[in-house]
C-alpha cells in the first residue's frame, strides 16, 4: 500500500513511505469539521472539542496497535493541545471491549 495523507486548512498530515502488508493504518476524521453526525463519534460516544484525526496504526504480526491524536492547528497551540487531552480522555475513559462489533 501507498502512503496515506490527510489534509485540512492548508496543513499536512503524511506518510509517504511504502506501508508493509503486515501493518494496517486507518485515518478517521473525528474533528468537529466531521460533524456531530460522525461515525467515529458515535460509536465511541466521544463529546466535546476533539483532534482533528485519530489515526490507528496495527502491527497484525503482534498483539499490538498504536492510536495517534492528530490536531491541524496552525497558530493557536494551546487550544490544540486542549482538543489532543480531551480526545484523549474521551478514549481513555472508554472500554473498548464492550463495544459490539469490535474485536
Amino acid at each position: 500500500m501507498n502512503g496515506v495523507k490527510f489534509e485540512e486548512s492548508g496543513t499536512k498530515v503524511v506518510y509517504e513511505d511504502q506501508i508493509d502488508s503486515k501493518y494496517r493504518v486507518a485515518f478517521f476524521r473525528i474533528g468537529d469539521e466531521s460533524g456531530k453526525s460522525s461515525p467515529i463519534r458515535e460509536r465511541f460516544e466521544l463529546e466535546g472539542k476533539l483532534c482533528d484525526v485519530l489515526v490507528y496504526f496495527r502491527d497484525i504480526t503482534k498483539d499490538n496497535y498504536t492510536l495517534m491524536l492528530v490536531e491541524a492547528k496552525g497558530k493557536n497551540i494551546s487550544g490544540a493541545i486542549e482538543q489532543i487531552e480531551n480526545t484523549y480522555k474521551n478514549l481513555a475513559r472508554r472500554d473498548f471491549k464492550q463495544i459490539k462489533g469490535l474485536k
